[in-house]
């Protein structure tokens, strides 16, 4: 009867999320990345339960992932941007352009080699598709946040005269 009622539990309690249930992310596949939009923002996800597709990049900064999620991002302006990945995994991010899973070309990689989070500053041109690939190394897997922002362009602020001009 414990047995029963502890199974009963965990399908009414624990099943409120896909991964909870074992059910892959929503954006498992490159073709279902989920979109992502602006000069800055944070989206949270998990890739507990993700896979790997046909085709699809399996190491980043040269190392093995095995649990990738996919996000989708059209850059807003020509500049510089940067992602963080934060993460209590040994995470991985990589970003690339292309269209199809199998003829991405990498733009920016980062593996920390341990928990805590990875970061990619790249230079963007307005209006193109970035795909942001999120995996574990070695098939880790948990929550993560991922933050991204448009770095700032520092201008000449002050303009200086001869003084002995006057």
């Amino acid at each position: 009867m414990k047995t029963t009622v502890s199974i009963l539990r965990a399908a009414v309690v624990g099943c409120l999320t896909s991964a909870a249930c074992g059910q892959t992310p929503a954006n498992n596949l490159f073709a279902n990345a989920q979109v992502i939009t602006g000069v800055f923002g944070n989206v949270t996800g998990t890739n507990v339960n993700a896979t790997l597709e046909t085709g699809e990049p399996t190491t980043t900064a040269g190392r093995t992932g095995g649990k990738s999620v996919w996000f989708r991002w059209v850059a807003p302006a020509a500049g510089s941007f940067t992602f963080r990945l934060t993460a209590a995994f040994d995470s991985q991010l990589a970003v690339y352009t292309g269209t199809a899973v199998g003829s991405l070309i990498s733009v920016a990689e980062s593996d920390s080699s341990g928990s805590g989070g990875d970061a990619v500053t790249f230079s963007t041109t307005q209006n193109t598709n970035y795909q942001i690939r999120i995996d574990g190394y070695l098939s880790q897997t948990g929550v993560f946040t991922l933050n991204w922002s448009a770095n700032p362009v520092y201008e000449k602020l002050f303009s200086f005269t001869d003084a002995s001009a006057r």
